[in-house]
């Protein structure tokens, strides 16, 4: 693979990376993360490095040491950052070579469909065994996971995004019909009356609503509404969204433009000239 130096190490490299990657594991297990998996604190391993050949076994490394090498993540506008970067991103003395594998492994999920060191293995031509070393060391498992749910935000904030303008131009096509019929009714008076005008006035409301996001029939904060939550990737804290329960936005706007539709056809304004196209601008038959 372009760009991919071959990784070779030699017995003294191996057995200090293996050796490396345990230590790592041992004292990151216990450390906390919050509820999405995501950890709070981060191990890390050029501080271990440093210490390594000092201390046989684990309960060896004094608590000192250990706290020095734990680095608590911190939080902006909900990204989980190590060292002022994104845990998906390159560690300040990760290797580039490692960090390469590493973005080839993470974006795998999304490029061919699956994630395993073994497929790493086969398409860059290194050992499985030094990737496994690697990845213990430098936590792919948890920098992937935080990866996973930054890219599931991101998803969903594109989709809301897309609901809102789909909303926008609802309650515009809404209220261009409304003013049609209202000019119809104005040049036709004889077509008016109580029925009609209190149906006139509900969609008026509707639709005046609708174009604030606002529910169509209750005010602002009045029970009886279901939560949409976003979840926070870093703190596992949400965001909340209201909409009227049993229906979604989308079709009570659909049915608000059915029932002036409907107007329209009894009052005989659906025979004048001017009609509406997909992207909601006005346009002459």
């Amino acid at each position: 693979m372009d760009n991919l130096p071959a990784l070779t190490w030699d017995d003294g490299t191996l057995q200090f990376h293996r050796k490396l990657g345990n230590f790592v594991q041992y004292f990151q297990v216990n450390l906390p993360t919050n509820g999405h998996g995501v950890p709070l604190q981060l191990i890390n391993p050029e501080v271990i490095a440093e210490h390594l050949l000092e201390y046989e076994k684990t309960y060896d490394v004094p608590s000192s040491i250990v706290d020095e090498a734990t680095v608590s993540i911190e939080i902006d506008d909900g990204l989980p950052l190590y060292d002022g970067v994104p845990l998906w991103e390159r560690f300040e003395g990760e290797p580039v070579e490692h960090y390469k594998l590493f973005k080839i492994y993470r974006e795998g999920l999304y490029t061919t469909g699956s994630r395993a060191i073994a497929k790493l293995a086969e398409t860059t031509n290194v050992e499985g065994r030094l990737l496994t070393l690697i990845s213990k060391t430098y936590h792919w498992q948890l920098r992937c996971r935080a990866y996973d749910l930054y890219k599931k935000f991101e998803q969903e904030r594109r989709r809301m995004m897309e609901i809102d303008k789909l909303q926008d131009k609802h309650s515009r096509a809404a209220e261009k019909l409304l003013e049609q019929s209202l000019t119809y009714l104005e040049d036709h008076p004889e077509q008016m009356n109580p029925k009609l005008a209190l149906q006139m006035l509900q969609v008026a409301m509707k639709a005046g609503r609708l174009s604030l996001g606002l529910s169509p029939d209750k005010p602002e904060g009045e029970a009886g509404t279901t939560q949409v939550n976003i979840q926070n990737i870093a703190g596992g804290s949400s965001a909340e969204a209201s909409t009227p329960p049993g229906t979604s936005g989308h079709q009570l706007e659909t049915q608000d433009i059915q029932s002036i539709f409907s107007i329209l056809d009894r009052t005989g304004a659906l025979k004048e000239a001017t009609v509406i196209d997909a992207d909601y601008s006005v346009v002459d038959e």
